[in-house]
């Protein structure tokens, strides 16, 4: 039977504080045997390394991490914090993938009552013993056991059931595929069924939307959810009282520097021309966040927004003023036909500059070499294709 982790002593908090900068390989060293230390040295290391994704959490000096994999792998608040949105009136939820506990942390927060289960005992232990710390202890029951195992077993039911499976096999290999993730949520959806009537999935952002869609059936909702340079996961929620084949909702969620963009897309008309633009100096580019990016639906941004594009493939957008555009936006300091002549002038210029290539036929690091550019600083590169004018290269530069 696992115990929960000793709560961190005042006096080894104050260690950890006064040691926070100092080299852990030397720490370990001068402290081997001591254990109390080298678990203290642990929380160094591990806060060091989830310093950004889990700001809000670590403000608890006593929250403490069983291992580097439970750091390295756990969620984000900002992160868990969008997940506890989607989640909407579910009062009670059970998370079967526990791990360091921040999703389950976050529901708990938001006033949920949660059951939250975690296999391997050491999380589970740090999971009972961090829900104190935080005061949600109250909130959350922490259950050491094989998620599909309890659930066959329970006869609990929840408003919501949320699970992130494992995306690693037994050698440590990524997986993407649903049916090869840990548990199988396919697999398991007639028992999931049993027990609640509304299912929140976490996958990999590299699953294909409508793909999930299919093999869950009675989806509801997808979430396309990243950063301004990311797109992190996709969270799909399945809804036992629709119809299969039910149209699903496709949502493009977007945290930036604290602040949470989250668009609801139409559907695309594929079948509709893409507005088309030739982009010219003056004249401002955008370039979508990465999870709007993932949704595919160019149409509909161009229609939403008002923009045009320099073409249908090149998923770039054109406008002739400033917008309110939800993504990096620059304005094109130079517009250039990508001939040789071109080529010799940018390389002579030798300037500084980040590049990218959409829809062209050299990659980014290629263009650099052919250009002699020298990467970094604030402005930024293009090499595109146009549908007026053909291959173009833009240099721009961001607007605030």
């Amino acid at each position: 039977m696992f115990q929960p982790l000793k709560p961190l002593s005042d006096d080894i908090r104050q260690w950890i504080a006064d040691h926070f900068t100092a080299d852990v390989s030397a720490l370990r060293l001068r402290h081997h045997g001591n254990d109390d230390l080298m678990h203290a040295i642990l929380q160094i290391e591990a806060r060091r390394k989830c310093t950004s994704k889990l700001a809000d959490t670590l403000r608890c000096d006593a929250f403490q991490f069983p291992d580097m994999i439970a750091a390295e792998q756990s969620t984000s608040d900002a992160l868990a914090s969008i997940h506890s949105s989607i989640l909407c009136d579910a009062d009670t939820v059970a998370d079967l993938t526990c791990g360091l506990g921040i999703d389950s942390f976050h529901f708990a927060a938001d006033g949920r009552k949660v059951t939250a289960i975690e296999r391997r005992p050491e999380a589970a232990a740090a999971a009972i013993a961090n829900s104190r710390a935080l005061g949600l202890s109250d909130r959350i029951e922490v259950i050491n056991a094989d998620s599909t195992e309890w659930l066959a077993a329970t006869t609990d039911s929840f408003d919501c059931i949320f699970i992130d499976p494992a995306r690693r096999d037994n050698l440590g290999r990524r997986c993407y595929s649903l049916a090869d993730c840990s548990p199988d949520v396919g697999a398991l959806l007639p028992l999931l069924r049993a027990h609640t009537g509304r299912v929140v999935v976490k996958a990999s952002p590299m699953l294909d939307a409508e793909a999930v869609a299919r093999q869950l059936q009675q989806v509801s909702d997808i979430y396309l959810i990243g950063t301004a340079t990311e797109c992190k996961e996709l969270v799909a929620v399945v809804d036992f009282s629709l119809p299969a084949g039910t149209p699903f909702r496709l949502h493009a969620v977007t945290t930036v520097r604290g602040e949470i963009s989250n668009i609801t897309l139409g559907t695309d008309p594929h079948d509709a021309d893409m507005p088309a633009d030739t982009p010219e100096q003056g004249m401002m580019i955008y370039e979508p966040y990465p999870a709007l990016m993932k949704a595919g639906r160019y149409r509909w941004i161009a229609d939403r927004y008002k923009v045009s594009a320099p073409a249908p493939d090149t998923h770039l957008f054109l406008s002739r003023q400033r917008i309110g555009f939800p993504g990096k936006a620059y304005e094109i300091v130079e517009s250039l036909d990508f001939d040789k002549r071109t080529i010799k002038e940018i390389a002579s210029r030798r300037i500084k500059a980040n590049v990218a290539t959409r829809n062209f036929p050299l990659d980014a690091p290629s263009l650099v070499r052919r250009l002699k550019i020298s990467e970094g600083g604030d402005m930024h590169v293009y090499g595109i294709r146009t549908s007026g004018r053909g291959l173009m290269l833009l240099l721009c530069r961001p607007s605030d």
